[in-house]
């Protein structure tokens, strides 16, 4: 199987930082993050039909076993970053060299996650949800928790592709990975094709089970014999310079993803306390936001493989450009999903309505969610604003300050306020999560004011 792809730095016909660039890079990550997303979606939908139940166990759970996660996938993934400078430098061989230090800190990380169960237990029980939701949540939290360090894995695997401009491979394996999420899914919930029936169970099996499909396929794909002979790719040394920098810039990126989804995660939690149709509003509006933001974090990682290969290349202007060119593209992503979640709010819910007997009222729930769905539509703007600089700024290596903005943000403002709006105020959820969309605009402003002022400039990710 051949690699097949577009490298960027390769294309004479194509300015660099150019938003034609970004496109090039950013589109296959759209569908590819899109095409995630739909996944998810489709998870959510099934569980939703299944019972509206587990739809309000799914969101905490799942979320929670994320942020467990993020800390070492957001670090592994940083790997991007250095395979783009090298792959702009032309230093080819350490491309595969800095992917294989992922693929390390990966399987360490796969060991350490499953360690964090007693304390993400701990976290859902403070809670104080229902005993049946709580009891859903934690076998959802735990089935995904176990499968964690799949999604790391594929985090550093994917990194090799992703900066290098072969964002098509990536495409592929992830519309192959999902295809056969969503088939196993609908067999593992409602038990077809031979499954028993399991519910939320098997919702989240299915998902750990076609995590493994992408980290087979790339890897396989790595030792073939064209990127043997360009890259030297089974040369699987250990490098203790290229790990620490791993580490050193990593970390940080890592840190960032943690304190912005512990937050969230605190949030589906605090908003449980509400009620149960508050949670299931809450929980099924975040799931339809997926549609708008994932895709944008495609362009946010092509936008980090852009800037970091010029600036591998030594090219500061065109990696100046290039965050510009890419916010267009996300700002017309993001407009075009704004206006639908603006004006046809129903539609999106009804999606949900449940098709089975018992569970929560759904016309409760879509009461709600009219009202949230406009509050999406708001800030999904914004998280193109958010998304797009963090990734100038990542790929540039500048990852401290995004790690202290995410703690300062999140931990000194997003999280205190929900708590004190919810439980002082008593704040009803249009006002908890009027909250969240000011702590999503003062992200996006943020990264925007940090890569005006050019401290990035400054940083030597790859020692020239």
């Amino acid at each position: 199987m051949n690699e097949i792809g577009y490298v960027s730095m390769n294309q004479p016909s194509c300015a660099r930082g150019s938003w034609r660039e970004v496109f090039l890079v950013a589109y296959p990550l759209i569908l590819s993050s899109f095409s995630a997303t739909l996944m998810h979606f489709v998870d959510r939908l099934y569980l939703s039909w299944y019972d509206t139940r587990t739809i309000a166990a799914a969101m905490p759970g799942g979320i929670l076993s994320f942020t467990m996660v993020c800390l070492f996938m957001g670090t592994a993934r940083f790997t991007n970053t250095f395979v783009a400078q090298f792959y702009g430098a032309k230093d080819y061989e350490r491309c595969a060299a800095a992917t294989w230090q992922g693929v390390y800190f990966a399987l360490f990380a796969a060991v350490l996650i499953p360690l964090t169960r007693p304390l993400g237990e701990r976290i859902l029980t403070w809670g104080n949800h229902s005993a049946e939701i709580q009891a859903m949540e934690r076998l959802y939290f735990r089935i995904l928790l176990y499968g964690g360090g799949l999604e790391v894995l594929n985090a550093a695997f994917s990194s090799f592709y992703t900066g290098r401009g072969k964002t098509l491979v990536v495409l592929w394996v992830t519309l192959i990975a999902n295809a056969a999420n969503a088939v196993l899914d609908y067999a593992m919930v409602f038990g077809r094709l031979g499954f028993p029936e399991m519910g939320i169970k098997g919702a989240a099996l299915a998902t750990v089970i076609c995590s493994a499909i992408p980290c087979v396929i790339f890897m396989v794909l790595m030792l073939g014999r064209e990127n043997r002979r360009l890259y030297a790719t089974t040369r699987f040394v250990f490098r203790k310079d290229l790990f620490w920098n791993l580490i050193r810039y990593g970390v940080p990126s890592g840190f960032n993803l943690f304190l912005d989804i512990s937050s969230f995660t605190l949030f589906v939690i605090l908003v449980g306390r509400l009620g149960e149709s508050q949670l299931a509003a809450s929980n099924i509006a975040l799931s339809i936001n997926t549609l708008s933001f994932f895709p944008i974090l495609g362009i946010s990682i092509a936008t980090s493989t852009v800037v970091g290969q010029c600036i591998g290349a030594r090219d500061i202007r065109a990696a100046q450009r290039t965050p510009y060119s890419a916010l267009r593209l996300a700002l017309t992503y993001a407009g075009v999903f704004a206006l639908l979640f603006g004006c046809a709010p129903d539609a999106f819910f009804r999606l949900f309505a449940q098709r089975s007997e018992g569970g929560i009222a759904f016309e409760t729930v879509a009461r709600h969610g009219r009202y949230l769905m406009r509050l999406v539509a708001l800030y999904g703007l914004f998280d193109a604003l958010n998304l797009t600089f963090c990734g100038a700024l990542k790929g540039a290596g500048d990852t401290r300050f995004a790690m202290w903005v995410g703690l300062i943000g999140s931990w000194l403002f997003f999280v205190p306020c929900v708590y004190v709006l919810i439980h002082f105020f008593q704040a009803n959820l249009l006002a908890v999560w009027g909250c969240m969309t000011i702590y999503a605009i003062s992200l996006g402003v943020a990264y925007f004011v940090r890569f005006r002022m050019g401290q990035w400039k400054s940083i030597d990710l790859i020692e020239h």
